[in-house]
């Protein structure tokens, strides 16, 4: 092991201090749009708007217990308690106000990219110029990647756990280990794939040991260091299967398909999204959310080979990197542990490939750059941070940009249909945002699009009886909400829906029994039981 690196001439520099200031500055900036961004349908419905828990104090103990969605009465996988406690404290403060819920999200990426530099600093301080790991940590912020999740309210989860993954990569260098586990626990309450947080605290840990920013130590020393780390790991594991199972931890689809019988598939498929990422990070263009993605089953498929070629030059230069340059190998290493948790070899997600799944993983091509960065001379280091800045510049004003697909949801749906016209989700969404703007003809037309091309959503047929019931066609919303009910019989907004169907059409008596039916399925609706108790009082 080399002993620890001697100082370069620049050692003495008092690091700047103005990135403290610009790289949030930027980030705001470019993210300025965001604030003024709606509520959207789907999640941030599941998340914030519908759901009860966030309403009222007694409900917290259901808030911290349960999954993410349960305060709408709706299943879901994802225990995310961090997150959920935002959501709450925002709501207490201000309401659904959707500012609020934005700002958050963009504050903490813009937090992020201060943790970026200070951890690009950690490692480039004696070896590079000062203003190298802003720029760096600048062109990861404002990449316009990352705006999907910091763009939307429901996005929170994403800039929220890897601030407190940066925090614990810090503090772990800076050898306080204690805290850096309190910081590892908050970013896995708040996203589940927060669970790589051990190993990518050891790919850092091994990088500054190879740098020589570290002394060497011993097998016992590194188990002492890394072992409460895998041990907290290990344990929420543990409870994730067990106690806080809410179905499908391991598993999110509802049946046996190619892609969860087939291992190889699985793997063909990873490869293929793994290349594909990374093509987007050194060339984002064409960035979608919802962006549809085949299912590979042949090894000698032409994008398999291609994925296979790429992600052995990236092996074997990892393998040439590990002693002349580990940062460099480090980021390799980052990009791949990083993204584990969506590769669907032990959870099989119900996605194939999501662009904000880079946002972790994208930090390692960072580190890569900062890895293979080499001091030249003054002329040339200004040319260099010339070209960075020029790239920061594109990037934060496409990122801006991307914040407007966000404005309103007839936008959203619009923008990725143009991209996927078989998403079957969004034309419902679409539908349902034409409805809410009273354009009920163009609504049930979008509504029964989706229908034709996946009748699998409940929300679809209940929304279409929505827009039959403004149009005061009670009969046909009937119709819509029992098939709601048969494609999932505990989706009890069907029966709210019947309930008003059936009011309508002088059937009172059966209004309340699916007010009934409604409660039985979600207890915790307390509008529905002030109705139906007037109800009563009649």
């Amino acid at each position: 092991m080399t002993a620890r690196a001697k100082p370069a001439a620049n050692a003495g520099e008092a690091p700047p201090h103005w990135p403290f200031f610009v790289l949030p500055a930027c980030v705001i900036l470019s993210y300025a749009r965001a604030f003024l961004n709606p509520f959207l349908l789907g999640d941030d419905e599941a998340f914030i708007t519908r759901n009860q828990y966030l309403r009222h104090w007694r409900f917290l103990p259901k808030l911290l217990t349960q999954n993410i969605q349960a305060g709408s009465g709706l299943p879901s996988n994802l225990y995310r308690p961090v997150q959920a406690l935002h959501y709450f404290f925002l709501m207490q403060l201000f309401g659904p106000a959707p500012w609020a819920f934005h700002a958050v999200g963009v504050f903490y990426h813009a937090a992020n990219a201060v943790l970026a530099y200070l951890l690009l600093r950690e490692f480039l301080e004696d070896s590079v110029p000062a203003h190298v790991p802003a720029l760096l940590a600048i062109l990861w912020a404002l990449h316009p990647i990352q705006a999907e999740d910091v763009a939307t309210a429901n996005g929170l989860a994403t800039p929220l756990h890897v601030f407190w993954m940066l925090s614990a990569c810090l503090l772990f260098l800076k050898d306080r280990f204690w805290a850096a586990l309190g910081a590892a626990a908050l970013a896995i309450g708040s996203k589940e794939s927060a669970v790589v947080t051990a190993p990518l605290l050891g790919i850092l840990d091994w990088a500054a040991l190879r740098m020589g920013k570290r002394p060497s130590r011993t097998w016992r020393d590194n188990a002492l260091r890394h072992g409460p780390q895998w041990a907290l790991a290990g344990a929420y594991v543990w409870l994730r299967l067990t106690i806080l199972n809410f179905g499908g931890t391991l598993n999110f689809y509802a049946r046996p398909n190619v892609f969860t019988e087939h291992w190889t598939y699985r793997l063909y498929t990873l490869w293929t999204a793994l290349a594909y990422g990374l093509r987007l990070l050194i060339w984002p263009a064409g960035l979608h959310p919802e962006r549809s993605w085949p299912v590979y089953t042949s090894f000698l498929s032409a994008p398999v080979l291609a994925s296979v070629f790429v992600l052995i030059v990236l092996t074997c230069l990892l393998w040439l990197w590990r002693r002349s340059r580990p940062l460099a190998a480090a980021g390799i290493l980052w990009f791949f542990v990083a993204y584990a948790p969506m590769s669907n070899l032990v959870a099989v997600i119900d996605a194939l490939f999501w662009e904000h799944w880079f946002y972790l993983p994208s930090f390692g091509v960072i580190l890569v750059a900062a890895g293979l960065w080499k001091r030249a001379s003054p002329s040339a280091e200004k040319n260099k941070a010339l070209v960075l800045a020029a790239l920061a510049a594109a990037y934060g004003a496409m990122t801006f940009r991307r914040n407007f697909e966000f404005r309103s949801q007839v936008a959203y749906s619009r923008y990725i249909l143009s991209y996927e016209p078989r998403n079957a989700k969004h034309w419902s969404n679409l539908g349902a945002a034409l409805s809410d703007e009273g354009r009920y003809q163009e609504a049930v037309t979008d509504f029964s699009r989706a229908i034709a091309l996946d009748d699998e959503y409940p929300q679809t047929r209940y929304d279409l009886g929505n827009a039959y019931m403004a149009m005061r066609r009670p009969d046909l919303a009937e119709a819509q909400y029992e098939a709601s009910l048969r494609i999932d019989p505990r989706f009890y907004f069907a029966y709210l829906g019947l309930a008003g169907a059936d009011w309508a059409q002088g059937r009172k008596a059966q209004a309340a029994a699916d007010l009934r039916r409604s409660l039985e399925i979600f207890p915790d609706q307390p509008q529905v039981r002030k109705t139906l108790a007037g109800w009563n009082a009649r």
